[in-house]
């Protein structure tokens, strides 16, 4: 049996004149059973949902369920804004003595067990180990910290090539926070790397988990996230005696909430003269309700976090701000409203069609950024009399 396609040369309503069958399909007695008008029984039933529909809708009520209960606005904005990879994904711990070494996926676990290393899943394939990136592992060194709030930090120190070759510590470091969605692991396997930056730059850079990310323990917020890089700075400070002037914070998207409220409580008031040495914020935010808001918004809602616009006023500290002009998640014109309150910013940089996440792997940023932290913040100059470097190249002699 078989059901015609008709085509009707005129256009004009169907009356059997004029049409030629294009198609025949072949059907069966069950296809025609359907085209019968259906009862009120057979209608009920066909709108019940499928398996499938039903599993997408429960899912769905937990994750509205999850949001928003209890419905306390500060907890709704925590739990939408935060989204730390699954933990183990992209690194694990390894600590313990020769022959008894055991993997740890908790910082917590990790305190005070002797030749702490992290391992990166990324670079478990023999493929990756002729690499530059995989050449520089054996650079990080991995502590674990504590926070304020008792949470547990792992936190990696990466030597950049004149360290490792002069045996002394970089004049200056590199203090990285990074964004959401991140840890460790995502950062190194990242382009450019954590590893890569830091050989650039000719600095050693430090890194770590914000609480909840990676190993880290505890959960994120906005006041863990605040007490974490007050940790790290506190680590950085006494245990490997750098002082303020010689610290540059750089921060990406999230990060860059936390490296300026650093940088705001490190700030003099008296003398209104910032210690620090130097701020990069790459795709910064004013505040979390002003991304979906008014960017400029003078008032801040009591329910916002992350209120960069009333911390950026208070810093001194010589700064440069990235950006990219296709940033459809976090506008340029945050980046400018940043620019007008703090109070010592160099010339913004906006990159042409550079996405959100995508300028982070922009070669022309890089560019900026070595040429600020050379010229302005004296990182060459620093390596006088320590070690030279050949043409102005990465190589260190």
């Amino acid at each position: 049996m078989y059901i015609c396609l008709l085509h009707n040369e005129r256009h004009t309503t169907f009356k059997g004149q004029n049409l030629q069958i294009v198609d025949q399909i072949p059907i069966t007695s069950a296809f025609l059973l359907k085209l019968k008008p259906k009862t009120k029984l057979q209608t009920w039933i066909a709108a019940i949902p499928s398996g499938d529909d039903l599993l997408d809708g429960l899912q769905w009520i937990s994750k509205l369920t999850y949001i928003f209960c209890p419905p306390i606005p500060t907890w709704i904005i925590q739990k939408v804004a935060f989204h730390p990879p699954e933990n183990g994904k992209y690194y694990f711990l390894i600590a313990g003595e020769e022959g008894k070494r055991k993997e740890i996926f908790s910082a917590e676990k990790a305190l005070n067990e002797p030749n702490l290393k992290i391992c990166f899943r990324g670079f478990l394939g023999r493929g990756y180990m002729e690499i530059s990136v995989a050449k520089g592992l054996c650079r990080i060194n991995t502590h674990i910290i504590t926070t304020s709030m008792k949470h547990h930090l792992v936190l990696i120190r990466i030597i950049c090539k004149a360290s490792n070759i002069s045996n002394k510590k970089s004049p200056k470091i590199m203090i990285i926070s990074q964004p959401n969605s991140s840890d460790l692991g995502a950062c190194m396997i990242s382009d450019p790397s954590l590893i890569e930056i830091a050989d650039s730059l000719h600095c050693d850079v430090i890194a770590y988990d914000y609480s909840g990310y990676g190993c880290s323990t505890g959960h994120p917020s906005q006041e863990a996230i605040y007490s974490d890089i007050e940790a790290v700075y506190n680590f950085v400070s006494n245990e490997l005696n750098y002082t303020d002037e010689n610290i540059v914070l750089f921060g990406f998207s999230m990060g860059t909430a936390a490296s300026i409220h650093l940088a705001s409580i490190r700030q003099n008031e008296k003398k209104r003269k910032c210690k620090l040495c130097g701020m990069i914020l790459v795709a910064p935010f004013t505040s979390l309700l002003r991304i979906i808001g008014k960017t400029d918004n003078p008032s801040t809602c009591c329910w916002d976090q992350f209120s960069s616009y009333d911390k950026a006023i208070k810093i001194t500290t010589r700064t440069l701000i990235c950006h990219g002009m296709s940033d459809a998640m976090i506008g340029t014109e945050h980046s400018e409203v940043l620019r007008t309150r703090l109070q010592n910013v160099a010339e913004p940089f906006y990159v042409p069609n550079a996405t959100h996440r995508g300028i982070y792997g922009e070669v022309s940023m890089w560019k900026r950024i070595k040429e600020f932290v050379d010229d302005e913040l004296q990182f060459g100059k620093a390596w006088e009399g320590i070690v030279i470097f050949i043409n102005n190249s990465n190589t260190p002699i």
